[in-house]
């Protein structure tokens, strides 16, 4: 069964808003090239589907003035085989292997975990909560900033479980930016 991981950055206060915190350092872009890689399907809700197309085929149409790991990650952003995107409001998504997905999540999910592959990714904030609710993440990814944003939208101050959904920390890696990767699988 493939696993579906989660991975989202947030900052020492748990800020998620990317307006309120820095992009991420050049030394996590090898991180993230590595993850992506790892992965074959892409699970987006429609905000961050809509943060990440067009920017990163962009980033690859005209290179100019972008760094050499922009776009690079662009290059492997670009390659992933299949892209579902969660929405009811959507009605059409860019992309030859781009699909939208607006009923049962947690069918759509089980049946890409069970289909061959490589690792399924999401990100984002509304997706995960109900990926994390259905209990179908099985691995948690926080790129910690080493920052104090003070204000901005929370991870998950929405998410209602029954009970504490409890972590078995498996990776703490430190990047020299000051940023720090925590991996977490459900224990």
């Amino acid at each position: 069964m493939r696993k579906l991981i989660y991975s989202i950055n947030l900052t020492a206060d748990g800020c998620i808003d990317h307006m309120k915190a820095g992009p991420p350092a050049l030394d996590m872009f090898e991180h993230y090239m590595d993850l992506t890689r790892s992965g074959d399907t892409l699970l987006y809700g429609r905000k961050l589907y809509e943060i990440m197309f067009p920017y990163w085929p962009d980033v690859l149409k005209n290179p100019a003035g972008e760094s050499k790991e922009s776009i690079e990650f662009a290059e492997v952003f670009c390659a992933v085989e299949n892209i579902v995107v969660v929405s009811k409001t959507l009605q059409s998504v860019e992309g030859k292997n781009t699909r939208i997905v607006s009923s049962n999540l947690e069918e759509e999910v089980m049946q890409l975990k069970a289909a061959p592959g490589k690792n399924i990714l999401t990100g984002g904030v509304d997706l995960s909560a109900q990926l994390t609710q259905l209990g179908l993440i099985d691995e948690y990814q926080f790129t910690i900033y080493p920052e104090i944003a003070g204000e901005g939208r929370r991870l998950w101050d929405s998410l209602r479980l029954p009970e504490n959904l409890k972590l078995k920390l498996v990776e703490c890696k430190p990047f020299q930016s000051g940023f720090i990767l925590l991996r977490y699988v459900k224990s």
